[in-house]
């Protein structure tokens, strides 16, 4: 929900970390298409699919700085959990990425959502955060992430004592994890 710069500057990650990251992220992919292949109907093998794409697109963003070069790993992983969503609509986790996705393009100028949809990214303010509450309340690995998505969206529209209940979910949850508290720290202010 940051920067959304072409390119940012940033270090690079450390070669053997690096090496460790793509290697596990490649088996994954290699596993959750090998799924989707055998079937194609399958919200789960979708989602696998999403969130292997997801996790690129993220890694290359941030860690590598290249936003535009995250395009198409970001493209595939709406695609994918917009998918599940149409097969199985209770999937709820699927709106996390679908939910970010649209609310960083309804974000953007105008010129830039126009691009962006002819990517095959739409941007909807109000359905972004409904499926990122949605992805919130839903028990899945995705919960933790989709909380704390909400904090960001909730920080950045105003909603303060939105972000605040929900950090005080996640503290009594991660109670060692110092960047909720951080969190908290920074929204009450």
């Amino acid at each position: 929900l940051g920067e959304t710069r072409p390119n940012l500057d940033r270090p690079a990650p450390p070669a053997a970390l690096d090496a460790v990251f793509h290697n596990g992220l490649a088996r994954a992919m290699s596993l959750s298409e090998q799924r989707l292949r055998a079937r194609p109907e399958d919200p789960d093998a979708h989602f696998r699919v999403g969130a292997s794409y997801g996790y690129l697109a993220s890694y290359t963003a941030t860690n590598e700085g290249r936003v535009f070069g995250s395009f198409g790993a970001a493209r595939r992983a709406f695609r994918e959990h917009e998918r599940v969503l149409a097969l199985d609509p209770r999937r709820k986790d699927a709106g996390l990425i679908v939910g970010l996705y649209r609310y960083a393009v309804s974000n953007l100028s105008l010129a830039k959502r126009m691009m962006a949809k002819l990517a095959g990214f739409g941007g909807d303010r109000a359905l972004a955060l409904q499926l990122v509450e949605g992805a919130a309340r839903y028990p899945s690995e995705a919960q933790p992430d989709a909380l704390l998505t909400s904090v960001l969206i909730y920080n950045r529209e105003g909603r303060y004592d939105d972000a605040l209940r929900v950090l005080t979910e996640l503290q009594h949850r991660f109670p060692r994890n110092r960047l909720v508290w951080l969190g908290a720290a920074n929204t009450a202010l």
